[in-house]
C-alpha cells in the first residue's frame, strides 16, 4: 500500500472522547491490579501515534512504516495524523483523541509511538483511563513518552513497554523486542550486548548486591516533571530505572535531589541508571563533578543495590524494559532478569 493509503485507513473521529474527561472511578486505590496485553500475531494491525512532537517529513513516515512492516505487522495511521497547527505542533485535544481512538478500535492490536520530543505531559490528565483499562493493548515508546507509560500503568494496571520507537530503529533490540511482543514466555535476563564474548559497554557498580521487585521508571526529566501531581511515579518498594540524554551532571544532580526531597529514592529495592549519552561536564565553572561522581554521592551509601551503564533509552542497542513487571536486579553483574511474561 502507498503511504497516503495507509494514513487514510484510520477510524473516524470520536468527539465523545473529548467530552468525557479523565475517568477516575475505581482508580483511586493505591493497589494496582495488573493487566497484561494480548501478544501480537503476524499480520496484526498496529496504530501509529504521535503524542509528542509531530513528524512531518515523508521520509520519516516511510521509515516508520518500514519499521512496523519489518515485524510482519500492518501499520495504521489515524485520519488526523497529518493535521497540525505548526511545523512541530499538534493540538493537545487532537493528540489525545488520536491515542484514545487507537485504544478503542478493536482492529488495532498495539499502539506504537513514532517518536518522542516534547508534549506528552499535556495529555495525561485528559485520557479516559477506564476506556484504556477496558481495551488493553501493547503501548510502547520512551523519552517524552515516559509520561504516558507511567500514567497508564498507575491509572489502569496495564503494563507498558519502555522501548525503541519507530524512528529509533531496532539496532541490537529486535530479538528482545520480539520476545516481548510475540510470546507469553518470561522475558529473562537483559544485559548490555556482547561481541565475541566481550561486553560492548561495561557497567559500573555503585552499590553491589541483588534485589527482587517490580520494575518502574523511564526518562529522568519526565519523571521529575510529574512530581507533585496525581501522576507522579510510585517508587515505594520498587526497582527504579532512570535514563536521560544531553544533561550535564549538575542538572542530573538537581533532578535527583528533587526525587530525594519528594521521598522517591528512600524505599527502593534497587536502582539502574542507564548509559547517559552527552552527559559529561561542558566546562561550567561552577561544577566540575562527573556523572559518576553524582550517582555515587546519591546512591553509594543507600542500602539497596545500584549500577550505572545499562543501554536503555537514548543509546544504540537499546534494551526494552517493562513498566510494571517483577524482575531481579544484579548490580554486580550489571543485569536485570524479567521474571514474568509481558503479554498474555
Amino acid at each position: 500500500m502507498k503511504r497516503r493509503d495507509l494514513i487514510k485507513t484510520g477510524i473516524a473521529s470520536s468527539f465523545f472522547l473529548l467530552a468525557n474527561p479523565i475517568d477516575t472511578i475505581s482508580l483511586q486505590s493505591t493497589e494496582i491490579v495488573k493487566i497484561k496485553p494480548k501478544k501480537l500475531r503476524v499480520g496484526d494491525k498496529i496504530g501509529i501515534v504521535a503524542p509528542a512532537t509531530f513528524t512531518p517529513k515523508t521520509e520519516e513516515i516511510d521509515y516508520a512504516i518500514q519499521a512496523v512492516e519489518s515485524l510482519n505487522l500492518v501499520p495504521i495511521f489515524g485520519n488526523t495524523f497529518n493535521d497540525k497547527t505548526g511545523w512541530k505542533t499538534k493540538p493537545i485535544e487532537l493528540r489525545t483523541q488520536e491515542l484514545m481512538e487507537m485504544f478503542i478500535n478493536p482492529e488495532i492490536k498495539g499502539v506504537f509511538c513514532i517518536r518522542g520530543g516534547y508534549g506528552t505531559v499535556g495529555l495525561v490528565d485528559k485520557l479516559n483511563y477506564s476506556l484504556i483499562a477496558k481495551n488493553p493493548k501493547i503501548i510502547l515508546g520512551f523519552s517524552d513518552i515516559t509520561a504516558l507509560l507511567i500514567s497508564i500503568y498507575q491509572k489502569t494496571g496495564l503494563v507498558t513497554l519502555h522501548s525503541p520507537m519507530l524512528l529509533s530503529g531496532y539496532e541490537g533490540s529486535l530479538e528482545t523486542l520480539k520476545r516481548y511482543l510475540f510470546t507469553n514466555e518470561p522475558i529473562g535476563e537483559l544485559k548490555n550486548a556482547q561481541t565475541n564474548g566481550i561486553r560492548k559497554r561495561n557497567h559500573f557498580t555503585i552499590k553491589s548486591g541483588e534485589a527482587n521487585g517490580e520494575l518502574v521508571g523511564g526518562n529522568l526529566s519526565l519523571i521529575t516533571s510529574l512530581i507533585g501531581t496525581e501522576f507522579e511515579i510510585n517508587t515505594n518498594g520498587k526497582i527504579l530505572f532512570l535514563e536521560d540524554v544531553g544533561e550535564e551532571p549538575y542538572r542530573i544532580d538537581r533532578m535527583l535531589h528533587q526525587l530525594r526531597l519528594a521521598k522517591k529514592l528512600d524505599n527502593l529495592k534497587g536502582l539502574v541508571f542507564g548509559l547517559c549519552s552527552d552527559c559529561e561536564p561542558k566546562g561550567n565553572p561552577i561544577w566540575d563533578k562527573s556523572l559518576l561522581d553524582v550517582l555515587i554521592e546519591h546512591f553509594g551509601n543507600r542500602i539497596y543495590p545500584s549500577f550505572y551503564g545499562l543501554t536503555i533509552g537514548h543509546t544504540s542497542n537499546q534494551i526494552p524494559l517493562p513498566v510494571g513487571l517483577n524482575c531481579r536486579l544484579d548490580a554486580t553483574d550489571g543485569s536485570l532478569k524479567i521474571l514474568e511474561n509481558f503479554c498474555e
